[in-house]
Order: C-alpha cells, then sequence, then structure tokens
C-alpha cells in the first residue's frame, strides 16, 4: 500500500509539474507586438529651429523644444536619470 501511495504522489507531482510549465511556457512565450504603425511613429529630431518650426506649422504637430546647458546641475541629473 505504501508504493501505492508514492506513485499516486509522484503521478500528482509529475502533472502538476507539467501543468506549471505549459503555463510558464505560454506567459514566457507570449510578447506584446507592435503594429506597423507603432514601429513607424518615432521622433524625428530637428536640430534647426526654423524647420522646426515650418515643419509642426504644416504638420498640425506639437512642437517641443529641448533646452540644456553643460554647466547645468539640474540638466546634468535630468540627463542621468534619463538616458
Amino acid at each position: 500500500m505504501n508504493t501505492e501511495k508514492s506513485r499516486n504522489y509522484f503521478m500528482t507531482l509529475s502533472i502538476s509539474v507539467f501543468i506549471f510549465s505549459l503555463f510558464f511556457a505560454y506567459g514566457c512565450g507570449k510578447k506584446e507586438q507592435k503594429t506597423q504603425v507603432e514601429t513607424e511613429q518615432k521622433i524625428q529630431w530637428n536640430y534647426n529651429l526654423d524647420s522646426a518650426l515650418t515643419l509642426a506649422t504644416r504638420l498640425n504637430k506639437p512642437l517641443m523644444i529641448d533646452f540644456m546647458a553643460t554647466w547645468c546641475p539640474p540638466c546634468k541629473k535630468m540627463e542621468d536619470s534619463t538616458s
């Protein structure tokens, strides 16, 4: 009778490990797929203010201007923490 209990325990354990492995493999294999539109929408940096303003106006898009100084402590801290 003791061997019967050990077989049942082993079978239960084996099935549990198998099911856990399936869930783990399914969860790890599932990756968020980006659509073609999301991958094509990247920020196009423009380093000329006049042409950037013209382009933003023509496309009716917002314009972000990034100011920075190499001597500015808050600028350095932000650069270190966001890059």
